[in-house]
């Protein structure tokens, strides 16, 4: 008994050590497959690895829709699948492995960059991919021409506003979780979170803004200009600065400039460490390639702004206001 411990069983320990080495290089290489059981499904664990699937294709679905035709022509063999939803969707879906790209239309809290910290050991980077703005429309019999900034600011933080022949009463904004109420709540100063009332009214997503606005006459809405397709573009309201001048529209050239103040942009976000065909996908979006491509379908490019969106620190058109 002695001589056992004096001297090491080699026998039994080697395999015990060869065990431990392979188990260390599991949980480094593949720890998101433990994961799995933890409620978080990794990519390696979905149940169709085939596919290259892309969520949020809601946000901008023209776009992504000649996108990923041009895409799946440069790659026949690829199974390209678009999902819709917004961004907190489309997050969930990638936090969960349900998809390989996440198209969002903000970038990530801190909350929700934990998570995926917690979950797959890093946090999500995201790449700006196309440049839209937050429009704001009415219905084609609405008398409403322009608003002011004023108006529109008290809306959105649900006050109730003097009546007044030809200015609007009510404000339909799609659910939050689509990621655009945050661009126009940052704007003006607002609060980004805020429940549905008398004034404001939060509705599913910018197709029922548009029911919404046509069925009441004095009610204005906001949409991105990534949705937003001809006719529905000839229902913009002017935005009316606070100290005057000409009414301020979503035009190309004002969003590229920076001249317009609701300006956002379309990202896409893949996992650290994904699946070769996410990352190529994303880095397709933000190639030049991508982006010529972006410009053709009739959309901004990221690169093609001049200058960052407005962060305003005043009333749009006051000296106050400053750009970040």
């Amino acid at each position: 008994m002695t001589r056992f411990f004096a001297r090491p069983p080699w026998g039994l320990l080697r395999p015990l050590l060869y065990v431990a080495v392979v188990a260390a290089l599991v949980s480094t290489h593949y720890g998101d497959a433990w994961r799995h059981f933890l409620g978080f499904p990794s990519q390696r664990h979905r149940a169709d690895k085939g596919a290259l699937v892309v969520a949020g294709g809601e946000l901008a679905p023209e776009l992504i829709r000649g996108i990923a035709v041009r895409y799946a022509r440069a790659y026949p063999g690829l199974d390209l699948r678009v999902d819709g939803g917004g961004t907190a969707d489309a997050l969930v879906s990638l936090l969960r492995g349900r998809s390989d790209v996440a198209l969002l239309l903000r970038t990530p809290t801190s909350d929700e960059q934990e998570l995926f910290r917690s979950a797959h050991g890093d946090t999500v980077p995201c790449f700006p991919i196309a440049l839209g703005a937050v429009a704001v429309i009415r219905g084609e019999g609405s008398p409403i021409q322009r608003v002011t900034m004023d108006r529109l600011q008290a809306l959105a933080r649900n006050e109730s506003v003097p009546s007044a022949d030809g200015e609007p009463d009510r404000l339909y904004a799609p659910d939050p979780k689509s990621g655009l109420w945050a661009t126009l709540a940052e704007r003006l100063r607002v609060p980004s979170e805020v429940e549905s009332g008398e004034r404001l009214v939060f509705l599913d997503d910018e197709e029922a803004v548009v029911e919404a606005v046509r069925a009441h006459p004095l009610s204005i809405g906001v949409a991105s200009t990534l949705s937003l397709s001809p006719p529905l573009d000839t229902l913009v309201v002017g935005l009316i600065p606070q100290d005057g001048g000409a009414p301020l529209r979503p035009t190309d050239a004002d969003i590229a400039g920076g001249v317009y103040p609701f300006i956002h942009y379309l990202y896409a976000a893949c996992l650290p460490g994904a699946r070769a065909i996410g990352a190529m996908f994303v880095d397709h979006l933000a190639s030049e390639r991508g982006q010529r491509q972006i410009e053709r379908a009739g959309f901004l490019p990221f690169r093609q702004v001049a200058r960052g969106p407005l962060h305003l620190t005043g009333p749009v058109g006051t000296a106050e206001a400053k750009q970040q």
